[in-house]
């Protein structure tokens, strides 16, 4: 019997592709960047994440060398969706000053998948614009030494209603040594290497790929909501 799929839209190494093959589903990855190291090559579309959500849509042929139809893919269980999230972050407001500023994409994101219909999650960083039902996680909610809340939003899972307990994200104390911080600078000097794959469960990640991922831990307790929701 085929296995069921599921797509991960700005996949990057593939940490969420990860937490959706243990739950039994095909992993679908989608980025824009050349990801070598993504665990599921042969299902990796290097595409941007806006334009492949289009072709689902609707056939994509004019203004195209080739005509691009992903049409077929609508039978996904489920997307999974991580916007870049510098504009939702302090690196912003740094950037505007320099005159540079990031776009958010997670509204275009959120207006094609509520097209779609299809059940999804959209994940980022505290501070990004989330809408509907929308719960934080921490790496403590999930049994990992970690400090890296992310906001999950929960889409086209009609009367879902989180767990009450889990919309308060667990917090650690850093300070102490007992947990980790994982954060945007990829060269945290007062965070080794190792101690910050630990903390994420995530061995051969680079410290630049960690600050773009989130754990799958964090990733499969999601999905899990998500799945029970859609029973």
């Amino acid at each position: 019997m085929k296995k069921q799929y599921a797509i991960d839209l700005f996949c990057g190494q593939g940490a969420v592709s990860l937490a959706i093959e243990t739950h039994g589903y095909n992993p679908i990855g989608v980025d824009i960047e050349p990801q070598p190291r993504y665990p599921f090559p042969y299902s990796l579309w290097y595409m941007d994440a806006i334009e492949f959500l289009d072709c689902m849509i609707e056939p994509q042929i004019e203004d195209r060398e080739i005509p691009l139809d992903l049409t077929s893919f609508r039978g996904a269980k489920f997307i999974w969706a991580s916007p870049p999230c510098l504009a939702n972050t302090n690196a912003n407001n740094r950037s505007k000053e320099m005159g540079k500023e990031y776009t958010c994409l997670i509204a275009p994101i959120r207006e094609r998948l509520l097209t779609l219909g299809i059940p999804a999650i959209i994940e980022n960083v505290l501070g990004a614009k989330m809408q509907g039902v929308t719960i934080t996680l921490n790496g403590a909610d999930c049994g990992l030494p970690l400090n890296r809340p992310r906001l999950f939003e929960f889409l086209n899972v009609p009367g879902f209603v989180p767990q009450p307990e889990l919309r308060e994200s667990v917090y650690g104390k850093v300070k102490s040594g007992d947990f980790t911080s994982v954060y945007g600078n990829a060269h945290n000097e007062n965070e080794s290497l190792v101690r910050r794959q630990f903390a994420m469960q995530l061995w051969g990640f680079s410290g630049d790929a960690l600050t773009q991922a989130i754990p799958p831990a964090m990733a499969y307790m999601a999905i899990e909501m998500l799945l029970g929701a859609m029973e």
